[in-house]
């Protein structure tokens, strides 16, 4: 953190304060919450969540233009061990889910663009409203 400023509030409590950082793997400076049990948390100039760090672990919140998660990677130490890919379709509504392992999750909405189904690897599981809430739940 060199020629960073610390935030620090008045009164202790479950972080150490608030400083400016830049962290390589994030790629660019961030607004970082130092907890007092050692994990951080990145924020961007916007307020989004970018990054959490705990000790070697990190996950990194790869956003869109407009804020949505477009891809998520999970670190330890210098090993990128997990990368899921997501994606949206122009309403942003979420429609895919891609793991590094290959398997993938594929949302789908009716006309009013209510979620009626998820797609996994193994089952699909179903929604059906009435009234605008969930009525039934099926799965196969």
């Amino acid at each position: 953190m060199v020629n960073s400023k610390l935030l620090v509030p008045e009164k202790a409590g479950l972080f150490h304060g608030i400083a400016d950082v830049e962290n390589k793997k994030i790629g660019f400076a961030t607004k970082v919450l130092l907890f007092r049990d050692g994990r951080d948390w990145h924020f961007d100039d916007s307020g989004n969540l970018v990054a959490q760090v705990d000790g070697p672990s990190t996950v990194i919140y790869r956003r869109t233009n407009a804020h949505s998660v477009a891809r998520i990677e999970g670190w330890y130490g210098k090993n990128l061990l997990a990368d899921v890919r997501i994606d949206y379709d122009k309403q942003g509504r979420l429609i895919s889910a891609q793991g590094s392992n290959g398997n993938a999750v594929k949302y789908t909405y009716n006309k009013a663009g209510t979620l009626i189904s998820v797609e996994g690897p193994n089952s699909i599981i179903g929604y059906q409203y009435k009234d605008e809430l969930v009525r039934t739940i099926t799965q196969n």
